[in-house]
Parts: structure tokens; C-alpha cells; sequence
């Protein structure tokens, strides 16, 4: 009799704690059923997992609705690749415009130095530059030429005659010389040479003669060698200026050429980024779909 009550006190046992389990498993599987995408949750930023699924309580940024409901990992990592297509979107094409726009400011900015040099080779070309001076008068009066391609041509036929008259002074210096040579020495010519104010107020007429004309060839080799720095001057200004002009009738047309291929393909490359936002936005649409 006690073997069978103790039998019966077992078996009453093992019925609760099936029944335990029975409900225990009830309550988790109808738990898992309750969380998916779209269902309410009430606090925002709690995390569960439900069916192997990650949800976080928060709001579904592909739904209009506010509300607070469950949504899934991948609805969330979606909805960030989305966000982060727009952004590359937006300061793609903010900075296709950008680009544009600094490369028609740049052409601008040529072709307004492109104008500006052709006024300056202009002038050049018709101002009044002083070639020489008139001594018979006193005060001197200037000796000008209009445009800097006369005033060369002017100053290079200046050179051609004071090489003539600095050549004739050298022969004459050298004859006064050769003359002085039958009665002074070597050294004594020497110091006529060197002391030219004291040779001129020398009595001997050759020694005066022979100062006056190194005088002379001096005074023309110094006015060639100038004379031939102004016209390389002259020379420098036409030549500066034209080699601006074609660097920057270059840079015009170097910057179209690049302004004209970027234009063309800022449409198709628009329309790429655009395309890669629209299968962003289709992504997350799937992704944050209610009921997964």
C-alpha cells in the first residue's frame, strides 16, 4: 500500500514539471512570434533576438510612422548605406558644380589677361620712347620715336654710326700715338694715357690731341654699349609680353577644352550616383519591410 502511494506522489511530480516545461515553452515561442519588424515596442533602444534576428526598438526609417516598433539589424545597416548614398549624392553633385564653375571663373580670368596684354602690346606699339638727344641746343633736346619697333631701328642705327665715329677715333688715337712714339717712351705714353685731365693741359699739342681722342673713343664705346642695353630692353618688352599673351591664349584654350569634357560628363556621372542612391533607397525599402 505505501508502494503505490509513493508510486502515485512521483507521478503527480513528473506531471507538474512537464507542465512547467509545457508552459515555459508556450510563453517563449508566443514571445518569438511578437517580436518582428514593425511590431510596437515601448522602449527605444532595446535590443532583443528573435529567430536568430536582431531587433532594436526604434523608429522605421523607411515608414512615416513615429511610433516606436521593432526593426531589424539589416533595416538599420540598409537605412545608413542609404543616408550615406544621398550625402555622396548631394556633395557629388555640389562639387561638380564647384569644379565647373573655378574652371569658367579661370577662362575668365584668361581671357581678361588675354585682353589686357593685347592693350599693352598696342600701347607698346604706339608710344613715344626717347631715342637720343639733340646737343647744338642747349638744353639738349630729346630725339624720339614712335613704337617700340621704330624706336629699335632707331637706336640700332644710332649704334651703327657711333661704331663708325668710336672706329674713326681709334685710328686717330692710334696715329697721335704712333707719332708721340718718336719722342716719348713707353711709359711716358702710359701716363698720358692714364692721366687724360693733365694730358689736355699739356703743352705738347700731340699729347692734348693724343687724350682728346681716347677721350672720344671712350665716349662712343660707353654710348654703344648703352645704347645696346636700351634697344635689349626694348626687345625684352615685346618679347615678354607676346610669350604672356601665348601662355595665356593657351591656358583659354587648354581650360575650354577641359571645361566642354567636364560638362559632357557631368550628366552620366549624375546620373550613375543618382542610380546608386535609387538602389540604396530599394535596399532599405526591402530591408525595413513590416513582418520580417
Amino acid at each position: 500500500m505505501r508502494k503505490s502511494n509513493k508510486a502515485n506522489h512521483v507521478t503527480m511530480i513528473g506531471a507538474v514539471i512537464t507542465a512547467g516545461l509545457l508552459v515555459l515553452s508556450s510563453t517563449t515561442g508566443a514571445h518569438a512570434a511578437s517580436v518582428k519588424q514593425g511590431v510596437a515596442c515601448a522602449k527605444k533602444g532595446a535590443k532583443t533576438t528573435a529567430g536568430g534576428t536582431k531587433y532594436t526598438c526604434g523608429v522605421n526609417p523607411a515608414s512615416s510612422s513615429k511610433k516606436l516598433v521593432w526593426v531589424t539589424s539589416d533595416c538599420i545597416s540598409s537605412d545608413t548605406a542609404y543616408k550615406s548614398s544621398v550625402t555622396e549624392s548631394n556633395a557629388f553633385a555640389n562639387q561638380q558644380i564647384s569644379a565647373l564653375n573655378q574652371i569658367a571663373e579661370s577662362i575668365d580670368a584668361s581671357k581678361k589677361l588675354v585682353d589686357v596684354l593685347n592693350q599693352q602690346i598696342s600701347d607698346a606699339k604706339t608710344k613715344k620712347y626717347i631715342v637720343d638727344y639733340d646737343h647744338a641746343v642747349k638744353p639738349a633736346i630729346p630725339i624720339t620715336a614712335i613704337g617700340v619697333d621704330a624706336a629699335i631701328a632707331a637706336l640700332q642705327a644710332k649704334v651703327i654710326v657711333d661704331t663708325t665715329k668710336r672706329d674713326n677715333a681709334g685710328a686717330q688715337r692710334d696715329l697721335v700715338r704712333a707719332t708721340l712714339a718718336k719722342t716719348y717712351n713707353d711709359s711716358q705714353i702710359l701716363a698720358f694715357a692714364n692721366d687724360l685731365s693733365g694730358s689736355i693741359r699739356n703743352s705738347d699739342k700731340n699729347v692734348q690731341n693724343y687724350a682728346n681722342w681716347i677721350r672720344a673713343y671712350s665716349g662712343y664705346d660707353g654710348s654703344i654699349s648703352s645704347t645696346n642695353k636700351n634697344i635689349a630692353n626694348l626687345q625684352k618688352i615685346l618679347t615678354n609680353l607676346n610669350d604672356r599673351l601665348a601662355k595665356a591664349q593657351a591656358q583659354v584654350t587648354s581650360m575650354t577644352s577641359r571645361y566642354d569634357v567636364a560638362k559632357a560628363q557631368q550628366p552620366t556621372l549624375l546620373a550613375q550616383i543618382k542610380t546608386n542612391s535609387s538602389q540604396a533607397l530599394q535596399f532599405r525599402t526591402i530591408a525595413c519591410k513590416a513582418g520580417l
